[in-house]
């Protein structure tokens, strides 16, 4: 017989069902004990997570899968370009922005669509090359990895082809 074990998510949506039970209950007056998601939950989430990594380093799964490797092909990138262009829409164009500074920033989308124009300023990096070399550097006060309000930078040069470029899709 075959034994599945629960994925980190799964386990997680429990934990919150069991703490919205117990905030409700709590708000009620009738739940007097402690919370429920103590030192003893996150020890058990934290084991959990170590027990997964060993298991996939154990069994020599592909440590590319789900990560930075799994990008977008030349032409997938191009498509995406061509999708946002058709459309041909404000906020198509905002999307086309977002969807090229969030791939070469390495943004997360809630740190891309939140931008607002005062966050965003280009910079000439001088002694590059022939050309002239824009970089589309943004500011970044929030954010889930964020929390202090600490200034982090994102930023983007131009790339060879002008349909993929951020700094185009930011002119």
């Amino acid at each position: 017989e075959r034994k599945y074990e629960l994925g980190k998510e799964s386990i997680l949506s429990y934990v919150k069902a069991i703490v919205s039970l117990y905030n409700e209950q709590s708000a009620l007056g009738i739940n007097k004990h402690s919370h429920p998601r103590g030192r003893l939950v996150k020890a058990f989430l934290d084991t959990h997570a170590k027990k997964v990594t060993q298991k996939k380093r154990n069994d020599y799964e592909d440590r590319g899968k789900n990560t930075l490797n799994d990008g977008y092909s030349a032409k997938e990138m191009l498509d995406i370009n061509s999708y946002f262009l058709a459309k041909g829409t404000i906020t198509s164009t905002r999307d086309r922005l977002v969807f090229l500074m969030s791939h070469a920033m390495l943004l997360r989308s809630q740190n891309a669509v939140g931008m607002q124009l005062p966050d965003l300023f280009s910079m000439e990096l001088e002694d590059l090359g022939l050309s002239q070399c824009v970089a589309i550097v943004a500011n970044i006060y929030w954010g889930k990895t964020n929390n202090a309000g600490k200034t982090e930078y994102g930023s983007a040069i131009r790339h060879k082809d002008c349909e993929l470029c951020p700094v185009n899709a930011f002119a």
